[in-house]
């Protein structure tokens, strides 16, 4: 059982990242103004459409990527000897019986 939720921790974990920098891109295009010099992050006459978004998918797709792999060694790091411990006392107990 403890897996499971070690299991969802990292999942969630990682997912968290890129919907509030979803999230936080969402409020910036809303709330602030558009800035007055040319920004990689706005549509401009340069800047069309699909190279902003074409941008923001490859930054996601970096940011999920290193999350996932920074939370897989931080998770393991915290429950991975007390997994351990305890699928070898399960081992242990299956050969009693």
């Amino acid at each position: 059982m403890l897996e499971k939720y070690v299991r969802f921790y990292l999942i969630s974990g990682t997912v968290l990242a890129p919907v509030m920098v979803l999230f936080m891109g969402a409020l910036m295009y809303i709330k602030l103004p558009n800035p007055a010099k040319l920004s990689i992050l706005y549509v401009s006459p340069t800047n069309p459409l699909w190279k902003v978004i074409l941008l923001w998918i490859i930054f996601l797709s970096v940011l999920t990527a290193v999350i996932y792999y920074t939370n897989v060694w931080y998770v393991r790091k915290l429950y991975g000897k007390h997994i351990d411990k305890l699928r070898e006392l399960l081992k242990e107990i299956g050969e009693v019986e």
